[in-house]
């Protein structure tokens, strides 16, 4: 499922989180219109689209300008963009379903009608792909069913991954061959279900009614999971951090978790808001009714808490696999707040002193385990083979 939205704690548990500055805050939409999706081309250009409206950012989105107004704009509303053109998708209060094509600097629009409707549609390979009775792509105008029996999916680092029920789904090649992995027995829970996978050996499915975070750290061999709040629908940053809205009771809360959804904070705003759009780590969207958006430049709160690619590359472990120690190595200024030892169920088994640049593991039993990393540039989470 691309980052839209679309996360073991009950609501009453969950408490509020006191930031000195507040990491949303409101920006001008130009419409008091119910803001239903949004899609960006390029970290200025973005466009969303509501009820009789599409819209055009150039400035990162602090400001909209109407593009197209259209009182077909009704149902079911999506937008999409490629190099060349916007796409919207929708339908009228008849029922009746369209495709408007827009061209990039161009306010000229042209709408058809479609019998089919896109939905969560993300410009991948080359192709549109999206929901519709199963993933599909676009093939001469019409849907090419993909994977039948998924009602999501979500794309990053050029994978896929879609779910249903019980089995999340992979696909390194654009579709052309997929790897199932079983999350769960029960088929007890309604859609939508959400996917998270980028090409490692963490894989994350989520159901809804009851809303449940199954997770794995070992490529889907073995399985944890999570019961969290009903109703929540999650903008999966990274394998433990989620950003989450009610999806189907929009309230002024937005929560989140940097632990899988095991517990959550929230940051309150003045309107209620119900969908989520995140463009990068960094930059991301709340909206919803009445053309209210919020922003953030900081993942919410979490940015600095995501790992980056450069991380990787600052901290070094050795040796691995290891009996008795290893040793820690930092490059380029990096300070270490928190050292954790999780097993691959993603139970803490031990919390190490952040100044220790040799941490010892011979009272630990052997086997696969993770070191995770909190640093004054982001985390880390690195496989360790204990013998």
């Amino acid at each position: 499922m691309r980052t839209i939205i679309k996360y073991l704690l009950f609501i009453s548990a969950l408490s509020p989180l006191n930031s000195i500055q507040a990491q949303w805050y409101q920006v001008n939409s130009g419409t008091s219109h119910d803001i239903a999706d949004m899609y960006f081309l390029t970290d200025l250009n973005g466009y969303a689209v509501g009820t009789t409206c599409i819209m055009k950012t150039s400035d990162g989105g602090e400001n909209w300008n109407l593009l197209i107004q259209d009182t077909s704009l009704v149902y079911d509303l999506s937008i999409v963009t490629n190099s060349d053109s916007v796409f919207c998708f929708g339908q009228d209060n008849w029922g009746t379903m369209y495709k408007w094509t827009i061209p990039h600097n161009s306010n000229t629009c042209t709408k058809t009608k479609i019998n089919y409707l896109p939905l969560d549609p993300v410009w991948f390979d080359n192709d549109i792909w999206f929901v519709n009775n199963g993933l599909s792509k676009y093939n001469n105008g019409n849907p090419l069913p993909v994977l039948p029996g998924v009602d999501n999916f979500y794309v990053k680092n050029a994978c896929i991954s879609a779910s249903t029920a019980t089995h999340i789904f992979t696909s390194y090649d654009a579709g052309l061959n997929w790897q199932s992995k079983q999350f769960s027995a029960s088929s007890l829970t309604s859609a939508p279900y959400q996917s998270h996978f980028n090409g490692g050996d963490t894989l994350l499915a989520v159901t809804n009614y009851p809303t449940v975070v199954h997770y794995s750290f070992d490529g889907g061999l073995s399985w944890n999971f999570v019961h969290t709040t009903d109703g929540l629908y999650f903008n999966i940053i990274d394998a433990r951090y989620f950003i989450a809205l009610n999806f189907f009771s929009p309230n002024t809360k937005i929560y989140k978790t940097i632990n899988t959804g095991q517990s959550f904070t929230y940051d309150s705003v003045a309107n209620p808001v119900s969908k989520c759009y995140f463009q990068s780590e960094k930059n991301g969207f709340v909206y919803g009714k009445n053309g209210v958006i919020y922003k953030t430049s900081s993942g919410g709160g979490l940015s600095n808490t995501v790992v980056t690619t450069d991380l990787r590359n600052k901290i070094s472990i050795s040796p691995n696999p290891a009996k008795e120690s290893i040793k820690i190595e930092l490059k380029e200024g990096i300070v270490i707040k928190k050292i954790m030892l999780y097993d691959i169920q993603g139970k803490l088994v031990k919390e190490f002193n952040a100044a220790e640049k040799l941490l010892k593991i011979n009272d630990l039993p052997p086997g696969q385990c993770f070191l995770y990393f909190e640093t004054n540039k982001g985390t880390l989470k690195e496989k360790l083979i204990i013998e």
